[in-house]
């Protein structure tokens, strides 16, 4: 758990302070920030009795401290409204796990605008749960200075693409626009272009993007939505190479894992002599076996 930082800020502009850290203030008034991931919020003991919308106005303040300066409060809560009432499934989720839900996206600076595609609210385990989506995660690389813009597409057996790797890496990708209907997706790949102009990309095959799939902790959104999956999967393992580390960027992706499951396993970095003794024994091995078939 993160330590948690207080900020006061009096009239006038507010000093120099940390990105994770909020940085609104009103007239007059002596305002306490708090950092983002303190998690941190008391309910009302009543929450269950009270219409989500009165529960979203009632917190509205604590939520508009951690939206970013350009979200405004009104609207955020507008989205989430929407996001409530587009989806029958949360209907039966406690009030106490929709409000959550919200907050999360507040923290990670994301709001339910359908257009944007940013973030959902989806039931998992009887709750509504915060799950931001692959636009959300292109939304928050691209407020760096360092990304000008990501894109994510998938590839079907009726496109053409081709890939180079080596010291001039590059992706070419020509769609079959016939609308073939026994076309199926063979893979999907995310472009990013630096400010600079620059560009990296990453592409997955459809046997990987299945593999991210089966380790989901549910089926759901990728039974309803599996074409917005794979480009977030794809999105996500590209922005790993990407300069695009945050607070915000790092908690969308904790609370994407709890749903999603797109995270791929972490493998274990062995040193230089672990990795000599290995590949030694493998050999032995393999000459063994070798002398064996003769």
């Amino acid at each position: 758990m993160s330590t948690q930082k207080e900020i006061f800020v009096q009239n006038g502009e507010p000093p120099d302070i940390p990105e994770s850290v909020t940085t609104k203030s009103e007239t007059g008034i002596q305002i306490k920030k708090t950092e983002l991931l303190s998690n941190t919020v008391l309910l009302p003991a009543d929450i269950e009795e009270m219409a989500f919308r009165d529960i979203l106005e009632s917190k509205a303040r604590e939520i508009e401290l951690m939206l970013p300066d350009h979200m405004d409060i009104n609207h955020f809560i507008k989205s989430a409204m929407m996001a409530v009432s587009r989806n029958p499934a949360l209907a039966n989720c406690s009030r106490k796990s929709l409000f959550m839900a919200c907050y999360e996206a507040a923290e990670v600076g994301l709001d339910f605008t359908p257009a944007k595609g940013w973030a959902y609210i989806v039931p998992f385990k009887g709750q509504a749960t915060f799950m931001p989506g692959y636009r959300g995660f292109i939304e928050l690389a691209t407020r760096t200075e360092r990304i000008s813009h990501i894109e994510a597409h998938e590839v079907f057996s009726c496109d053409k693409i081709e890939i180079r790797k080596g010291t001039n890496p590059e992706i070419s990708h020509v769609m079959d626009i016939t609308g073939r209907r026994d076309a199926v997706v063979i893979g999907a790949y995310a472009i990013a272009t630096y400010a600079n102009g620059q560009k990296q990309f990453d592409f997955m095959t459809i046997d990987e993007l299945n593999k991210i799939q089966s380790r989901a902790k549910t089926q759901i959104v990728w039974t309803s939505d599996a074409g917005e999956m794979r480009k977030k999967t794809v999105v996500r393992r590209l922005q790993k190479y990407l300069p695009v580390s945050s607070d915000r960027m790092a908690k969308a992706m904790e609370y994407d894992d709890r749903v999603a499951g797109v995270r791929e396993p972490e493998y274990k970095v062995l040193s230089t002599e672990e990795g000599l003794k290995r590949e030694n024994e493998r050999l032995r091995t393999d000459i063994a076996e070798m002398e064996g078939a003769e």
